[in-house]
């Protein structure tokens, strides 16, 4: 088995995107014989990216040491803004800013407690009503057809509507965000090469200057809305946020807000329909429906995984990094690990420690929205299994292909039927 494991990491290439669209195997050959493991082509040019594929090692070694595995990637990311074209269109927007996502403490953390308590508990069971209004609008456009494109139709829209309402989008733009978005993370995924990041340049100035336009609108008229309180917000009780600073924060809440929950509603419900029965237990134990959602996380991991650097010499696992060196964090490979999920490649609607999954991070970059996107799932899944009988995936029309991303796990299409629900 161990020559069988030492054969495939010798074989597979991680960036090919036939290993993108499985890579189980790989997975387990590389938590078997390399659980950080050198990639033999970087996605990265000129610097060493290694793979960190066990749980315990992502969980207990990497994400607690901030100091030496920084999170400040942001640069990283932007590499190409070297070439002219690309600086030519920044230049026509704001200058970035670190803040939450490629930060680390202390600023991390002052720019972090300015909208936690927006995502709270308490303030998403406040948004439930909204979410279930949205989700049953939805699918009163499509319920008497009998069949409808679940991605297009369904879990696209609603986490856009969702957090985009929270922000303050209006309704008629809402459109706009999953354009602005997709750009971002073509060019965030290091997958799509030199056109991908001028489309996300463009996009990223394109949204910039909306986001500040309703920033002022919101300076002159605030409202109970995300940009509002950014607008009114003090960063660490001495001044107020600068325009980048807001711009920053939006921006990684817009596109984050949504397309990690378009992921997951996809790829949940296809494990919920394919298991003869799931819908009626889920149904009628609402307990095990929200373990389901958490088992559905594990599963698909729509983050797959997230970078760091190394700041100084260190080991992972016995591993030697150097300063300069990337980490990518697996979150897909580690919540298959058997040393902690045992039959980790099976859904379980109840196991126990689904929730311990790695899907929305971990330590001090743990999803602000974990708990958004874990209502709106419950809540979807709910609505989308008591209003349309019979239920099922439409035979024939399915090929389950994956996004071409490093970053997101997600179908790039879902076909389900029904019994037509007469009006």
């Amino acid at each position: 088995m161990a020559d069988d494991h030492t054969s495939l990491l010798e074989q597979v290439d991680f960036l090919d995107p036939d290993t993108i669209q499985c890579p189980f195997g790989f997975y387990e050959a590389l938590r078997t014989e390399a659980p950080v493991f050198e990639l033999p082509r970087s996605p990265i040019p000129d610097r060493r990216v290694l793979v960190v594929s066990k749980y315990r090692l992502i969980k207990e070694e990497v994400l607690p040491r901030w100091q030496i595995f920084s999170n400040r990637f942001g640069a990283l990311m932007g590499r190409s803004s070297e070439d002219p074209e690309i600086q030519a269109i920044l230049a026509k927007g704001y200058p970035g800013v670190e803040t939450m996502l490629t930060q680390d403490p202390p600023l991390q953390r002052q720019y972090r407690t300015l909208v936690s308590p927006l995502f709270a508990p308490r303030r998403v069971a406040a948004m439930e009503e909204k979410i279930a209004r949205i989700a049953n609008d939805l699918i009163d456009r499509f319920e008497t057809k009998g069949e409808a494109d679940f991605l297009v139709e369904f879990s696209t829209p609603l986490p856009i509507y969702v957090i985009a309402d929270a922000l303050g989008v209006p309704p008629e733009d809402h459109g706009r965000v999953k354009t602005w978005a997709n750009a971002a993370i073509a060019a965030i995924s290091q997958m799509k090469g030199r056109e991908a990041a001028i489309e996300g340049a463009k996009a990223s100035v394109e949204m910039q200057h909306y986001l500040v336009d309703l920033i002022e609108q919101r300076r002159a008229d605030p409202r109970d809305d995300v940009i509002s309180a950014l607008v009114g917000a003090e960063f660490n009780r001495e001044r107020p946020l600068t325009i980048s600073e807001m711009l920053s924060m939006l921006s990684q809440l817009m596109v984050a807000g949504h397309e990690t929950t378009t992921n997951a509603l996809g790829g949940g419900l296809a494990y919920i329909l394919k298991e003869q029965g799931a819908a009626q237990r889920l149904l009628a134990d609402p307990d095990l429906l929200a373990n389901a959602v958490e088992e559905i996380l594990r599963l698909e991991a729509s983050t797959k995984g997230m970078w760091r650097i190394v700041t100084e010499d260190s080991e992972v696992g016995g591993f030697q990094v150097k300063a300069g060196d990337i980490l990518f964090l697996s979150y897909d490979a580690g919540n298959r690990d058997g040393d902690i999920f045992p039959d980790g490649e099976r859904c379980l609607f109840d196991r126990a420690n689904a929730r311990d999954h790695l899907s929305f991070g971990g330590g001090l970059h743990t999803c602000v929205g974990a708990q958004l996107a874990r209502r709106q799932m419950h809540i979807a899944f709910e609505l989308l299994l008591k209003r349309l009988p019979n239920l099922h995936l439409t035979p024939g029309k399915n090929e389950f292909h994956y996004l071409e991303s490093l970053l997101h796990r997600g179908f790039t299409g879902l076909q389900i039927s029904f019994d037509p629900v007469p009006r």
